[in-house]
């Protein structure tokens, strides 16, 4: 059995991806179950011994347990009798929201299975973890839903993400220099929810996406790092998926829609046209091939290496 850890109620986007993930788990044979952190504290030790646990953000896991007054060490006793304990990160592995998760799983976690659009480090291992990079890609089902893409865009570009003045600066620049029909949603840093709660629902994101050309964005902080998920969102709408990455163009010059500036961005629209770059951009996801894949390679050679540690040890 593998147990799918997800935190309900904060961000759809992790709700949606634990959903994915049994999806294409079930498919490939697996027994699956998705868990809340409120029933993993009702599972017995016993039933969770001997499976693996796959963690969708442990911090939020966490905070989605709010409501008791030791949640932290509650949800690592909860989550020490698995074999594998294996966060499921879509966070900049440099960055303060992955180090804080790291510190809230504290002498849990054994495994980070890093899903990007490219591979964060060379290293094996990250702060005493197996690190395996998991390919940012569509599930199967995703792919096979992708509907044709209309070509008729009311927006031309859309900008959503918490506010940064990096990225009100781009804002400025779009407005100025490529379209001043944008739309903008830039809250103050504050977690989603399922159902909205000021801020876009799935349905919603979904909606504007599918009548926007361009889903533009550009990072939080300062650490070469492509975010996840935002590709994904735009293509299954028919939106090109652009990030604006002065910084560390060269690092992330192996993914097709990442651009050094709004001028290098604008030139190749002039020269290739949005249904080209759409499709270099699908085609470029597609050729990674299936979440589903991925997740089940990556297990199984965690399985054939612990078998190889158990024999050497006997």
């Amino acid at each position: 059995m593998m147990f799918i850890l997800s935190p309900p109620g904060l961000n759809w986007f992790y709700e949606d991806l634990a959903q994915n993930i049994h999806q294409e788990l079930s498919a490939a044979g697996r027994e699956c179950r998705v868990l809340t952190p409120h029933e993993l504290l009702q599972q017995p030790a016993e039933s969770c011994m001997g499976h693996d646990i796959l963690i969708v953000n442990f911090s939020e896991c966490a905070y989605s347990l709010r409501d008791n007054a030791d949640n932290g060490p509650d949800l690592r006793q909860a989550v020490l009798p698995f074999n594998r304990r294996i966060l499921l990160n879509l966070d900049c592995i440099y960055g303060e929201w992955f180090s804080g998760q790291m510190a809230a799983a504290a002498g849990v976690l054994t495994d980070v299975f890093d899903i990007c659009a490219i591979r964060q480090t060379e290293q094996s291992s990250v702060l005493g973890c197996a690190y395996t990079w998991i390919p940012e890609t569509f599930s199967i089902a995703g792919r096979a839903q992708i509907p044709p893409r209309n070509p008729v865009r009311e927006i031309p570009w859309a900008m959503i993400g918490h506010q940064t003045l990096r990225r009100s600066e781009l804002v400025n620049t779009l407005i100025s220099t490529f379209s001043s029909r944008g739309l903008v949603f830039m809250p103050a840093l504050r977690p989603y929810s399922h159902a909205g709660n000021s801020n876009f629902s799935p349905n919603a994101m979904r909606r504007i996406l599918s009548k926007t050309a361009f889903y533009i964005w550009t990072s939080h902080h300062e650490y070469p790092y492509h975010e996840g998920l935002r590709s994904l969102h735009a293509l299954e709408c028919g939106a090109v998926p652009v990030k604006i990455c002065p910084l560390h163009k060269k690092a992330l010059a192996a993914i097709p829609w990442v651009y050094e500036s709004v001028e290098e961005f604008m030139d190749e629209v002039d020269e290739s046209g949005i249904d080209r770059l759409y499709a270099r951009a699908l085609e470029f996801v597609m050729e990674q091939g299936t979440l589903g894949h991925h997740l089940a390679a990556a297990l199984d050679h965690g399985m054939a290496q612990n078998a190889v540690s158990e024999r050497v040890r006997l």
